[in-house]
């Protein structure tokens, strides 16, 4: 049976984006992948990693490693990776040294959906500041065992 997972980052306190995604999509797991500038509190649920705006404000960690459907997903944010715009080989090759075949990852703000040596490699945009185009986005998974698939969504809400 597949597996639905949701992918944010990137929202830089917009609360209301995070609401959205919690009422609109029901899924098995919520993966954010930093720069939320939120609590704790405010990502109950959700398995979230610190990013470069949230460093002194929250006590997420910098990386988690979730196994789903005999995958091994990578979550960071990207930045300690050196993760730059079309230069983002530092995430895959932290990804392959943990053993992961699926790293998440945003600081980029943009959409990101490939393979590069073995590794999927996955950023859903971002929820506040699009780089890519004028849409705030977020990512949804549908994973088994042996295929991920990756559908972009669109945030059309307000920002608070």
């Amino acid at each position: 049976m597949a597996v639905k997972i949701v992918v944010a980052s990137d929202n830089h306190y917009a609360k209301e984006s995070i609401r959205y995604i919690i009422e609109h999509e029901k899924a098995d797991y919520y993966f954010h992948c930093g720069d939320s500038d939120m609590k704790e509190e405010d990502l109950k649920g959700w398995y979230a990693v610190s990013g470069n705006h949230d460093e002194y404000t929250s006590s997420f960690p910098e990386e988690i490693i979730v196994e789903v459907e005999k995958h091994r997903f990578l979550i960071v944010h990207g930045h300690r990776q050196l993760a730059f715009i079309r230069h983002y080989q530092g995430v895959i090759d932290y990804a392959k040294e943990k053993k992961c075949d699926v790293v998440c990852f945003g600081h980029l703000h943009q959409y990101i959906d490939e393979t590069a040596d073995g590794i999927r490699v996955l950023n859903p945009g971002s929820l506040r500041y699009p780089r890519d185009s004028a849409n705030r986005t977020y990512m949804v998974l549908t994973v088994d065992e042996n295929e991920i698939i990756a559908e972009k969504r669109v945030f059309k809400g307000g920002f608070f």
